[in-house]
């Protein structure tokens, strides 16, 4: 069963890295978080829907129930897969309540003396705040 659905694929073919690179690519593009500490979950992220894309398409394929009237025996793996997606997609702030908490997060964030970083750090504080959608002025000189 495995083979048909590659939920549990070990090792992945050239067409499934490019889909699954696809799946990294649109992810970190949506995710208002970013960086090396953040890789890894966008990785792990991809690696989920994709599983779960397998799976639903095994799903459609062979129908909910198999062999004398049971449940698809995948059907338990894939809850358990939406479940610690939903919490990861949370992580990420790609929910709507993660966002808005990450809105009122960089509202609290005003109060800072960005004077105390460096230039190469309010640079980035400026380019991760662009990136959750936060409209920055910029300063003359920087």
């Amino acid at each position: 069963m495995s083979r048909r659905h590659s939920f549990y694929a070990t090792k992945l073919d050239s067409e499934e890295r490019a889909e699954l690179a696809d799946i990294v690519s649109a992810i970190a593009e949506r995710t208002p978080a970013a960086g090396p500490a953040v890789d890894p979950l966008i990785e792990l992220v991809a690696l989920q829907v994709w599983r779960l894309r397998r799976a639903v398409a095994d799903l459609a394929a062979h129908g909910l129930v198999r062999d004398g009237g049971r449940p698809a025996p995948i059907l338990g793996h894939v809850e358990a897969t939406e479940r610690r997606l939903a919490e990861n997609l949370e992580k990420l702030a790609l929910t709507p309540k993660s966002a808005a908490d990450l809105g009122l997060t960089l509202l609290r964030t005003r109060a800072l003396d960005v004077a105390l970083l460096s230039p190469d750090e309010q640079a980035e504080l400026a380019r991760l705040l662009r990136r959750a959608g936060a409209e920055i002025e910029e300063q003359a000189g920087a």
